[in-house]
């Protein structure tokens, strides 16, 4: 792409020195401003393709227009309306001197003119023209379509100087044709005509000095009879040394033959030669090619007085041609060569123009394979009714994104993705060419579904949940599952963009904030609120992640609302166990004193105390039964019901837990075991009770929150107490063995 742009710039870099170098030559040649004018305005319509031009003399304040504009121009211009020097852009442009630019005079204070904007002008360029440092008129130029006139300024300026010495050379020779008029009806006064000769002479001669093009004459024989200042300028040499030389002397060695053999042919020429180039040698041995035009000056009788040449420097420009040509090579070689797919429509007869090899390789063409396709042939199926759509919209002249994604087929059938990018070139607002580059983008079509699928298995996952599941970014919620909307009463729009605490009660609402915004990962409690006022326990954690390109917090939160109760439930049994328990202990104090304070008088009565005591263990034994009773009616089936919900890991365990001690507490069999074994510690009273009950090492150690190697210390500790060391007796067998 960036080739082919170079490739027309420099294609028009050499039109403008084609139009400025027909210019110079129309200067030599035709020094009459009407056809001089003539001339400029068919030149600028049809080399500039500028929709209006105007030329502008000055004339004390105001700016009178020149020639002809409208004769070729597509738009209608009011032409009775007269300039003033500062009015407008033109205007400014003849009060300052400088050039001025304007890519929209609609948006565009400094121009003032309706008469532009109703003729439909959109972009303007006005150029000063000058000639010897002074003012003497403006030359606009304007499109109907936006366009940057500044980026081929120094070519439009150029030109202006160029029209300038065309007019002042026109003016010139008005003036001396003037004067001619004038010494014909005064014949009889020689000395008025002699003066007026001689002011003509000095005229043409300044013409002939300042013109910036070389100027020579050559007899018959091919000598110089005259140059211009120019001419020796560029070839470094002084007059003396020229005048009189044969032409062929300055020539390159390699062309003194051609213009041997040609100029006689040139002589009998009866019109103006154009396009004859030759190599001149300047003084310093270096040479320059030089463009030459040429008329050939005859007598009354026709015959040949002298040759009449104006030639330019176009060295810079065969470099130029040069340039292009080798970098037209260049862009075809990398075009062909390039790794990305590349390839060109005439979108008119919508066929291929060229295709590299990587667009081959992409679809497993031969490139004549698809020089000879439609385009739309690589298209799906399902894509070609998109592009129909899309190329009717650039036909229409709708503003159309230049890249696009469409499904192709391969020669091979297997289809797949391809991004295009695609630049249009248009004559007279229609599409004639297109650019376009693709590439393969399937494989990042089936990461973007794999995306889609993977977000549909983590949305159905998290409403799955039961707990509420919020992705926040800085506190606040982007993203929620099903459960959090169902759990806390909003729809799920409601809770996307609400602050972390909106629904967290006002007690609990600094706790959650600090822990939000903390990082903080640990579960804790709080109480919620819902979206009708509702409060519930709940249990929250939270984790930082990274989601859809940043950092986030995942917050799972869990109601708990029903553990708290048969927590609470719980405390309040035990509670009132250990009351019952404290008010029995006292009256069963009050009764053993009582007895103590009888005993030194009743020791004949040791019989009925006996019975009092025997109804002592009775009434104590009835306790413990109550008491077993209380714990497996009020504790135990709250318990079970807690161990049921929805707990983690270190909840169950601690549930576990607790029912292991109650059943210890309820126990016969550690009862036994303590009474029996003194010396056993209550750690150890409660391994022993564990490994009776088939406990293993691993889930012994869970339950108490120790580790194996603990509890294996402690299972050696009882077989020594137990007096099985050093034997085979299996721990467990024996503890089933003794007597509850």
């Amino acid at each position: 792409m960036a080739k082919n742009l170079t490739r027309q710039k420099l294609g028009q870099k050499i039109e403008a020195l084609s139009t400025i170098n027909r210019v110079s030559q129309e200067i030599a040649l035709n020094v009459s401003r009407p056809d001089f004018m003539a001339f400029v305005y068919d030149t600028i319509y049809s080399v500039i393709r500028s929709e209006l031009c105007l030329i502008y003399l000055i004339e004390g304040i105001s700016l009178q227009l020149q020639g002809d504009p409208l004769k070729n121009s597509s738009v209608e211009y009011d032409l009775n309306r007269h300039h003033k020097i500062g009015d407008c852009l033109c205007g400014m442009v003849a009060q300052t001197g400088e050039a001025v630019y304007s890519d929209d005079i609609l948006n565009d204070p400094r121009c003032t003119f309706e008469e532009c904007k109703q003729a439909g002008v959109r972009s303007l360029a006005a150029l000063p023209l000058k000639i010897n440092g002074k003012l003497i008129g403006v030359l606009a130029l304007a499109s109907t379509d936006q366009r940057l006139f500044s980026d081929v300024s120094l070519y439009l300026q150029t030109l202006a100087v160029h029209i300038a010495i065309g007019i002042y050379n026109a003016d010139l020779f008005s003036e001396a044709q003037q004067k001619k008029n004038l010494l014909e009806a005064e014949l009889a006064s020689q000395r008025q005509t002699l003066c007026s000769l001689k002011a003509t002479e000095e005229k043409f001669r300044l013409l002939f000095e300042k013109v910036p093009l070389g100027y020579q004459s050559l007899d018959k024989d091919g000598c110089i009879l005259e140059v211009n200042r120019s001419w020796l300028d560029m070839l470094g040499y002084r007059k003396e040394e020229v005048v009189g030389q044969w032409f062929g002397d300055f020539l390159h060695p390699d062309e003194i033959g051609d213009f041997k053999e040609n100029f006689p042919k040139y002589r009998d020429l009866n019109e103006i030669i154009r396009d004859v180039e030759f190599r001149l040698q300047r003084k310093d041995g270096s040479y320059l090619l030089a463009e030459y035009t040429a008329n050939m000056g005859r007598d009354d009788q026709g015959r040949f007085v002298q040759s009449h040449c104006v030639f330019q420097d176009i060295s810079e420009r065969r470099i130029m041609e040069k340039s292009l040509h080798e970098n037209r090579e260049n862009y075809q070689y990398l075009l062909r060569h390039a790794p990305t797919a590349v390839y060109e429509i005439d979108t008119v007869k919508f066929r291929f123009r060229s295709v590299n090899d990587a667009m081959c390789r992409f679809l497993g063409y031969t490139q004549n394979e698809l020089l000879s396709m439609d385009p739309l042939d690589i298209l799906s199926e399902e894509s070609l009714q998109d592009h129909r759509i899309r190329m009717a919209r650039i036909k229409a002249g709708e503003k159309v994104s230049a890249t696009f994604e469409r499904k192709i087929k391969a020669k091979n059938g297997q289809e797949c993705w391809a991004l295009f990018n695609s630049r249009f070139k248009y004559e007279n607002g229609i599409p004639v060419h297109a650019a376009v580059v693709v590439h393969d983008i399937t494989d990042r079509k089936l990461a973007e579904e794999a995306l889609r699928e993977s977000e549909k298995r983590y949305h159905a996952l998290a409403d799955a949940t039961f707990e509420a599941i919020f992705i926040s970014r800085n506190g606040y919620c982007i993203d929620a599952n099903q459960r959090a909307a169902k759990m806390f009463g909003y729809d799920h729009e409601e809770l996307i963009g609400i602050f972390g605490t909106d629904v967290i009660a006002a007690e609990s609402k600094e706790i959650v904030k600090r822990h939000m915004l903390s990082d903080y990962e640990a579960p804790y409690e709080a109480i919620a609120q819902k979206k009708d006022g509702t409060r519930f326990h709940v249990e929250i954690r939270g984790r930082m992640a990274m989601y859809q390109g940043g950092k986030v917090r995942i917050t799972v939160v869990q109601d708990i609302n029903e553990r708290k109760i048969a927590e609470d439930a719980l405390l309040r049994a035990h509670k009132e166990l250990e009351q019952k328990v404290a008010e029995r202990t006292f009256e069963l104090a009050e009764a053993n004193q009582q007895l103590k304070d009888k005993a030194d008088n009743l020791k004949e009565a040791n019989i009925a105390l006996n019975v009092l005591l025997k109804k002592r263990e009775d009434d104590k034994k009835e306790l413990e039964e109550k008491i077993l009773l209380n714990v497996k009616e009020l504790v135990v089936p709250y318990l079970s019901k807690l161990k049921t919900s929805a707990l983690n890991e270190r909840q169950k365990t601690l549930a576990e837990i607790l029912e292991s001690n109650l059943n210890g507490i309820i126990s016969p069999f550690l009862f036994t075991l303590s009474a029996k074994y003194a010396s056993l510690t209550p750690k150890e009273i409660r391994v022993a009770g564990l490994v009776r009950d088939g406990k293993t090492t691993k889930e012994i150690a869970k339950l108490l929150i120790s580790s194996t190697d603990t509890i294996d210390f402690h299972r050696k500790n009882i077989r020594k107490k137990l007096g099985l060391q050093n034997t085979k007796s299996n721990l467990r067998a024996y503890l089933l063995s003794l007597p509850k």
